[in-house]
């Protein structure tokens, strides 16, 4: 029996290129797929660093009372509309808490009415980003970014988390993003620092 090796290669290209053909063809083409991808890019960017901020804090911090401690202050800043971002810094509340030494927590909880299905609210989206400046240069912490988890029919967001530490400027930049069902479009957000 001869075989023809030109033959075989010929058929094995040709099923591969169609098998590539095919899985190319049935790749997701949606719109909101690629908008979610440009939403997780622009979170944390360098910009963020030196941007104008949308409001200045001071994080919650520990104090003794009576050998009790107690944590004073709430390190809470809220956006106060879906505007929020700036030119270097876009689509993102930036919040600015100073300088200390030590560690702190910084969260980002969904502030708005969440999704009210599970298709919106598995597409919607919180996240966080950390700018500190230490002795040698910037720390970005981040981005990390939580979806919308769908339960007995109620969407919730799970709070965003990162550590910080020492540094002579701290900032924090969060971001919400709604599925519409043709899109995206920011929600409010909640950031807080706390060193309790």
């Amino acid at each position: 029996m001869k075989i023809d090796f030109t033959r075989l290669v010929m058929r094995a290209v040709l099923l591969g290129t169609a098998g590539f053909i095919a899985l190319a063809c049935s790749a997701s083409t949606d719109s909101d797929d690629e908008d979610v991808g440009v939403t997780s890019d622009a979170l944390g960017e360098v910009g963020c660093r030196t941007a104008p901020k949308s409001d200045d804090q001071d994080p919650a911090t520990p104090h003794l009372i009576q050998n009790t401690v107690f944590c004073l202050g709430t390190g809470i800043s809220d956006s106060t509309n879906t505007l929020y971002g700036s030119p270097t810094c876009p689509n993102q509340w930036l919040v600015g808490y100073g300088g200390f030494s030590g560690n702190a927590t910084v969260t980002a909880d969904w502030l708005d009415a969440p999704p009210i299905n599970g298709t919106a609210c598995q597409n919607s989206m919180i996240g966080l980003a950390t700018h500190t400046l230490t002795t040698s240069g910037w720390v970005d912490g981040g981005p990390v970014f939580h979806k919308g988890q769908w339960s007995g029919g109620v969407c919730t967001f799970p709070t965003v988390t990162l550590t910080v530490g020492s540094g002579s400027w701290h900032r924090a930049s969060a971001v919400a993003w709604r599925h519409t069902g043709s899109g995206l479009t920011k929600a409010n957000v909640r950031v807080r620092m706390s060193r309790c």
